[in-house]
């Protein structure tokens, strides 16, 4: 014979989203995805490369790299803009150190001293 057990289902209270510790950055259709150190033996992107020191802007980099066709673009030091398909060994996550205006926007973030914003 095949008896069944009754069940009892207990409804649960609806899960809450949390909002990220600090808001997304969008370009475009790139988003940030945070902040990158360099790589190990060589720079974290190496599609292409694009300096600047006086107009680099987040917009003017992801531009740049869409005529590439990179997946990834990443601003560092001001004014450098680089773009790649992958990160290069020993990119990993930075927990600080993205903190330098853009050259050509100051309300923009591009990066830092060994340190990418990546998009």
């Amino acid at each position: 014979t095949v008896s069944r057990t009754p069940t009892t289902t207990v409804p649960t209270a609806p899960s809450t989203p949390t909002a990220p510790a600090t808001p997304l950055v969008t370009v475009g259709d790139w988003v940030e995805i945070g902040c990158y150190t360099e790589a190990t033996a060589s720079r974290a992107l190496t599609l292409g490369t694009k300096v600047n020191y006086s107009t680099m802007d987040l917009e003017t980099c992801s531009a740049f790299c869409y005529t590439l066709g990179a997946l990834y673009f990443g601003v560092e030091y001001g004014g450098e803009c680089y773009c790649g398909n992958e990160l290069e060994a020993g990119s990993i996550p930075a927990t600080d150190g993205c903190v330098m205006p853009c050259a050509g926007n100051p309300a923009e973030t591009c990066g830092g001293s060994d340190r990418l914003n990546l998009f």
